[in-house]
């Protein structure tokens, strides 16, 4: 082989070993540094005027672990919250938050809790990524309790992730002149063909506490409504326990909440990201070039013996 030969294939060779061990690195490696942290800060305004109200308490509970891939970002439910039969599908809904809400309570369930500062502010920082539920502890004087609501770090945005995340939760004075409102509960069943349980059980929350429960059954049609409730009150509802090898999606409309029992398969978790058949490929793909790249300076060393 002539010195340009040789050299020409040196070159090759270094290429083909740097492609292959770039591409057989995960995804995730080409992140630099560790995970980024995320700030919530919670200011809790007056849901007629808008000003701030003093005074403010929120507890903060992580519900799952994230994972970010490009524009897409992954749920896992954290020990804590796994067997709460809410679907991660549905997380960002106002019945799935005070569902959530409910089950920490009945598992008395410890959140970080944060008080506001003189700005009316509360602050809670150095979050790893993750799903959180914020629930108000108690409730500001002069006003009933905030409802429940979930918050990912980071949040998706038109310019990128975003880590510093801002929440204004709306407050509803008390003592209001109390009128009535009614709330209908209906179960469906999406089984995929295989029998359902012969009955379930749903709570009627008041925030996020226990006021009342109802057995739902064919007898009945699967429904219930409660009539004389205060309208001044977010009412909702959460089933418990969720059947095993369901999971709860909530959806709402006016005074109607329709929760529909979705089959699972055994699976517990409900999640959204990308799979994992790309990683395996450019594995394959560095992994065949690294190999190939040894295989020539192999012969590369042959020639120059001969």
């Amino acid at each position: 082989m002539t010195h340009r030969n040789k050299k020409s294939a040196v070159w090759i060779l270094l290429s083909l070993l740097l492609i292959g061990a770039l591409l057989c690195l995960p995804i995730g490696a080409y992140a630099a540094g560790a995970p980024a942290r995320g700030t919530l800060r919670v200011t809790l305004k007056d849901a007629q005027t808008q000003v701030v109200v003093p005074g403010a308490r929120f507890a903060l509970y992580p519900v799952a672990s994230a994972t970010v891939a490009g524009d897409d970002i992954q749920y896992t439910y954290l020990p804590d919250f796994a067997g709460c039969g809410v679907a991660l599908a549905d997380v960002f809904s106002e019945e799935s938050a005070r569902a959530l809400s409910a089950y920490a309570d009945a598992h008395d369930l410890e959140g970080q809790v944060a008080s506001a500062d003189t700005a009316g502010t509360v602050t809670f920082a150095d979050l790893s990524e993750g799903l959180y539920l914020i629930e108000e502890v108690g409730a500001a004087p002069g006003y009933d309790p905030a409802s429940p609501f979930l918050v990912s770090v980071p949040m998706r945005e038109e310019s990128g992730w975003q880590y510093d995340i801002t929440a204004a939760p709306k407050a509803h004075p008390s003592g209001a002149p109390a009128e009535e409102t009614a709330l209908t509960v209906q179960k469906v069943w999406d089984s995929g063909g295989q029998a359902v349980p012969d009955q379930v059980t749903v709570a009627l929350l008041r925030g996020s506490q226990t006021v009342d429960t109802v057995t739902l059954n064919a007898a009945n049609d699967w429904t219930y409504t409660w009539e004389h409730l205060e309208a001044s009150v977010v009412w909702n509802v959460r089933e418990e326990p969720v059947p095993t090898g369901y999971t709860a999606h909530y959806s709402r409309a006016g005074n109607r909440i329709t929760i529909t029992n979705v089959r699972t398969g055994g699976a517990t978790l409900i999640q959204t990201g990308e799979t994992i058949w790309p990683i395996l490929v450019l594995a394959g793909a560095g992994l065949a070039l690294v190999i190939g790249g040894l295989l020539l300076l192999r012969r590369t060393k042959k020639d120059d013996h001969e």
